[in-house]
This record gives structure tokens, C-alpha cells and sequence, in this order.
């Protein structure tokens, strides 16, 4: 058990907090302390279960973890990602799959990753179809949510790198047909 669960689990079952160890006892006052504040209420913005996890104003927490419990990191700058799992994966060595990779859907097995801007990285076993199916809907999700605004695109970009760019998104499956058409006939507007 983490020092969280092991709190959570004291102060849910009436475990003395002289029981636990130092590490438990400082997590046990931090929860007792949101526990009592008045806003301890507050739903995260978004939740994303098969990510394993949530986004309450700019952090990302554990899925289902309450108001005030520890960040595992900033949105700003993390990305969520999932690998098939025939690769081994440690921060800086990876072998990602496309999120819109339809052939990933087809997978029994996989792993998603939130990976933050400082290198901390969390890992979501994903075991079924469904819960790989699940996992790239919410990547594709939660990296427009953690995305940083785009600048406005200048009139002097070029307009075969933005219609390679657009064909890219949509092979990987990130746009709609509808939405790819939409789009390049924008771009070629602006010839």
C-alpha cells in the first residue's frame, strides 16, 4: 500500500495516527486536514479512469483520488500515450503507438502512460480490447486537454507542410473524414 492508501485506509477504519509510520502519519494529517475544509467536495474537471487518472484545476491526481490529495503532476506540458507492450518501457526508451492507431484497439494487452513535462511518468496497465479502446479515446482527450494553445498559423506557412500535417492526423485516425475534409479545404482556400 502507498502512503495515501494506507492513510486513507486509517482514517476511514479509525486507526490511530500514533500507529502508522512517519511517512503514513504526515499523508494521514494532510488527508484529515482536506477532510475537514469545507471545499473538500470539489469534483475534478475531467476524469479519465482507463488513464488512471484526473484533472482538477491544473494538476493531474490518481483516478479517484479526493480534493487536495497529491499531484502526480502539472497538465501543462504531460502526455498521455500507450504502447503495445511487446516493448519494455523506462523513461527515454519507448516504443509508442500512434493514440488513433486502429490496429492497437485489436490488442489484449497494453500500458498507457501520462508522462509529465518534468520526466514523472504514471503507468496504467490495460488488459481487454475494451480497456485499450477506452485508453486511446481518453489519450486523444487528455492531450487536447494538456495541449498548450497553437499560435495562429502565419499566411507565409506552407501550405503542402500543413496538407501533410493534416493527412498525417487523419491516417493516424485523430480526424474524422469529415473533419480532414473540412480542414484541407481551408487550407487550399487560402491559396
Amino acid at each position: 500500500m502507498t502512503p495515501w492508501q494506507e492513510a486513507a485506509y486509517a482514517l476511514s477504519y479509525g486507526i490511530s495516527r500514533d500507529d502508522l509510520k512517519p511517512d503514513v502519519q504526515a499523508e494521514y494529517d494532510r488527508q484529515l486536514e482536506v477532510r475537514r475544509s469545507p471545499d473538500r467536495n470539489v469534483r475534478p474537471d475531467a476524469v479519465f479512469p482507463a488513464l488512471g487518472v484526473q484533472v482538477r484545476g491544473g494538476a493531474v491526481e490518481d483516478y479517484g483520488a479526493p480534493a487536495g490529495a497529491a499531484a502526480l503532476g502539472s497538465l501543462a506540458g504531460a502526455e498521455a500515450r500507450l504502447t503495445d507492450g511487446s516493448q519494455a518501457w523506462s523513461p527515454g526508451r519507448a516504443m509508442f503507438m500512434p493514440v488513433g492507431l486502429a490496429g492497437l484497439a485489436t490488442k489484449t494487452k497494453a500500458a498507457a502512460f501520462v508522462i509529465f513535462a518534468d520526466g514523472k511518468f504514471r503507468e496504467t496497465e490495460l488488459n481487454g480490447n475494451a480497456a485499450v479502446r477506452a485508453a486511446q479515446a481518453e489519450a486523444v482527450k487528455f492531450n487536447l486537454m494538456a495541449a498548450t494553445p497553437a499560435p495562429q498559423a502565419q499566411p507565409q506557412d506552407d501550405v503542402a507542410v500543413i496538407l501533410r500535417k493534416l493527412t498525417s492526423l487523419h491516417d493516424e485516425g485523430l480526424l474524422t473524414d469529415d473533419e480532414f475534409a473540412a480542414k484541407r479545404a481551408e487550407v487550399i482556400a487560402r491559396i
